[in-house]
């Protein structure tokens, strides 16, 4: 990943993005699967 040195935006290899595109489109299938806990803090920001 590289970022323009004018306006800060990121940008990617050409082999990253291709392999981005094969995900999904469905023809390369996930390596692994994680969990994330979120926490609700719904109430604490309630009027």
């Amino acid at each position: 990943m590289g970022a323009c040195h004018n306006c800060g935006e990121r940008y990617y290899d050409t082999s990253v993005l291709r392999e981005l595109d094969l995900m999904a489109q469905g023809e390369v299938g996930s390596v692994s699967r994680i969990s994330v806990v979120v926490a609700d803090y719904s109430s604490a920001i309630a009027d």
